[in-house]
């Protein structure tokens, strides 16, 4: 599914804070086979279920059902979770586990995604309430329905006025994996985007703390989803 040496090619920044990519992630062969469906679901499923500019889509909920949660097997499997942890130092404390997902997004005309971190140091987060803090997150840009590589992620700084600086961004481009690991500083985004009535795709895979309390009860719906802490 995805190209074994990925993880050997992830390229580190440490601008505005620590991120990496990795050009080419999937391999061509299951690459074409995902883009296809992908082009399918944006003529024949999303755009009748498109009722924001920010849309997700979970695995169960897009067609090809099974086809797409044998994608998140393997994006969430425990073997290449372990090695992004070791390679990118994410930890956490042991009164949590780990849930992982993957959605694919959907943006159209509008969408805006203002500056945010994901993680457990965002006041609106917590493993107990409705938006869970982020240990590791990627995405995976799958451009189908529009080739722009500005249309990728900002990366932001704060200043000390509160005010964020746009420091770079990771460009829109088939294929590129961009991770890292949430913390106080990881500010990303982008402004609105003029699509037309193209749509801005991509994978998103996140790993969300829950309390540890839940292990079991998560474990009977959805053990290969569940990882403790390492």
């Amino acid at each position: 599914m995805f190209d074994p040496d990925a993880l050997s090619r992830i390229h580190f920044s440490t601008d505005p804070f620590v991120f990496g990519t990795v050009e080419g992630f999937f391999s061509e062969t299951f690459l074409a086979s995902l883009e296809s469906r992908l082009e399918k679901a944006l003529i024949d499923f999303i755009p009748s279920r498109i009722t924001s500019p920010l849309m997700t889509f979970s695995s169960g909920e897009m067609p090809d059902r099974e086809f797409w949660r044998d994608v998140e097997d393997a994006l969430t499997a425990e073997e290449l979770s372990s090695s992004f942890y070791r390679k990118f130092g994410v930890d956490w404390p042991e009164q949590f586990i780990v849930k992982k997902g993957i959605a694919v997004h959907v943006e159209s005309q509008g969408a805006k995604l203002l500056p945010h971190t994901d993680s457990a140091w965002d006041p609106t987060r917590s493993p107990s309430g409705p938006f869970k803090p982020c240990v590791f997150s990627l995405q995976i840009y799958l451009p189908v329905d529009l080739d722009d590589e500005s249309l990728g992620t900002c990366l932001y700084e704060k200043s000390t006025d509160g005010n964020f600086l746009e420091r770079r961004k990771i460009p829109y481009r088939r294929n590129l994996l961009f991770a890292f690991r949430p913390g106080p500083q990881t500010f990303h985004g982008f402004d609105e985007l003029s699509l037309g009535g193209r749509l801005r795709t991509s994978i998103v895979v996140r790993h969300n703390l829950f309390p540890r309390e839940m292990l079991e009860t998560l474990r009977k719906k959805m053990a290969a989803r569940i990882q403790v802490r390492p």
